[in-house]
């Protein structure tokens, strides 16, 4: 599941403030699946491509 939504995030479906507020325990493969696709958390949530 954390895969999938990191996937939302990228697509801006989801942002990431709001789901690592909902799960925090899906914080830390979250995060390493954004940065393994070069993705940065941007202030407000939205995520850019590194």
């Amino acid at each position: 599941m954390p895969e999938w939504l990191a996937g939302r995030i990228e697509l801006g479906k989801l942002a990431y403030n709001e789901v690592v507020a909902k799960y925090p325990e899906f914080k830390k493969v979250i995060d390493t699946q954004l940065s393994d696709d070069n993705y940065i958390v941007n202030v407000d949530g939205t995520v850019t491509k590194n």
